[in-house]
C-alpha cells in the first residue's frame, strides 16, 4: 500500500458558498503535496455540496463525506476517523491559507517530533480589513523549544489560543488521548485545542501568520451570543479529562477568566444576568481559596470593562 500523506486536513462546511472557492483554492495551491483533504458537508441547504463535487472531480486529493446537520463537532470528529495522515490539520471552510502553512509547519514538526505545532493567523471581516490575532501565539512565554506544561506552568495556557485552527496535531497523539471535540453549539474547539495542548509532551512553533480567519454575520462566532453557556461545558470537558497540575491551576483559570469575559461580552442583553450567576458558581469550585478570590476580582474587573463598553453601544 502506498504510505501515508504527511497532513490531513479535515474542514466541516455548511452553508459556506460564499467563500468556500477562496478555501480550496488556498488549500490546493499548498507547497506541501503529499496531503488529504476531507471535507464534510453538514448538511448544507446551498450550492456547497456541488461546489465541493466540482473540486473532487479536478484533484483526487479531495474527499467529500456527506452527512445530516450535526454541527461543526460532530462534523470534525468524523473527519478524524477517517484521516490517514500523519498530521492532523483542523481548518474553517470560509478561511483562507497562506500556501507555506503546511509545509512548514510539518517540517518544523518533523525536526522537534512535535505533537503539536503553533502558529499564529489573522482576523478579518471583510477583503479590505486585516488585524493580528496577537494570541495566537505569544512566544514571550515560550522558554524552550520543544516544551511542555512544566517548562513555564504559570503561562502555559497565555501561549496559544483555544483554536484549532492556528496548530498542527500529530494523528497518533490524538488517538492515543481520544481527544474528540464537543458536540456544542459554540466554543466545541476550545476542549479539544486544551486538551492536546495540555496532555502534549513536546510542543513546538513556528512565528508567522499562516491563517486568513474569516469573521462575518453567518459565521458561529458572530451568533455565539446565543449560546453564551456552552463555555461552561468546554470548561467542564477539560476537567473532566485534565488533572490540572498545582503549578498550572493560576494559568489556566486565568485563561478560563478571560474567555468567560468574552462570551459574557458577546452575549445577548437579556441572558448576561443568567451568565454572571454560572461564571460565579464556577468560580467558587476552584479549589484553591487563594486562586478563588485572586481571580473573582480579576474577573469583576473584566466584566465592569465589557459592561462599560456595551453601555457605550
Amino acid at each position: 500500500p502506498p504510505p501515508p500523506p504527511k497532513v490531513s486536513i479535515i474542514i466541516p462546511c455548511y452553508n459556506a458558498e460564499m467563500y468556500l472557492r477562496e478555501c480550496i483554492e488556498s488549500v490546493l495551491k499548498q507547497t506541501l503535496f503529499d496531503i488529504e483533504i476531507i471535507f464534510i458537508n453538514d448538511g448544507s441547504t446551498d450550492s456547497s455540496a456541488e461546489i465541493l463535487q466540482q473540486f473532487a472531480t479536478q484533484d483526487e486529493r479531495i474527499i467529500v463525506v456527506e452527512q445530516v446537520h450535526s454541527g461543526a463537532g460532530a462534523a470534525r470528529n468524523l473527519g478524524i476517523s477517517l484521516a490517514c495522515g500523519e498530521y492532523l490539520s483542523i481548518l474553517d471552510a470560509d478561511d483562507f491559507f497562506e500556501p507555506d502553512m503546511l509545509e512548514r509547519t510539518y517540517i518544523n514538526a518533523k525536526q522537534f517530533d512535535s505533537d503539536l505545532v503553533l502558529f499564529k493567523s489573522k482576523e478579518f471581516p471583510n477583503s479590505k480589513y486585516f488585524y493580528p490575532m496577537t494570541y495566537g501565539l505569544k512566544k514571550n512565554n515560550i522558554s524552550k523549544v520543544p516544551f511542555s506544561k512544566f517548562d513555564n506552568p504559570k503561562k502555559f495556557f497565555q501561549v496559544t489560543n483555544a483554536q484549532c485552527h492556528t496548530k498542527l496535531f500529530k494523528r497518533a497523539f490524538i488517538n492515543k488521548y481520544n481527544i474528540i471535540f464537543q458536540n456544542i453549539k459554540t466554543t466545541n474547539d476550545i476542549k479539544f485545542a486544551w486538551v492536546a495542548l495540555y496532555k502534549a509532551a513536546k510542543i513546538s512553533y513556528v512565528d508567522k501568520i499562516f491563517v486568513h480567519h474569516r469573521r462575518h454575520n453567518n459565521s458561529t462566532t458572530a451568533t455565539r451570543g446565543n449560546y453564551p453557556f456552552c463555555i461552561f461545558d468546554a470548561i467542564n470537558g477539560i476537567l473532566d479529562e485534565c488533572k490540572i497540575d498545582d503549578s498550572i491551576k493560576f494559568s489556566f483559570y486565568k485563561q478560563i477568566t478571560c474567555i468567560c469575559a468574552y462570551e459574557y461580552n458577546c452575549c445577548n442583553k437579556e441572558l448576561k444576568k443568567e451568565f454572571l450567576k454560572k461564571w460565579k458558581y464556577f468560580l467558587k469550585t476552584i479549589p484553591l481559596p487563594h486562586l478563588y478570590f485572586s481571580l473573582l476580582m480579576y474577573g469583576n474587573v473584566i466584566i465592569r470593562q465589557c459592561a462599560s463598553v456595551i453601555s457605550r453601544k
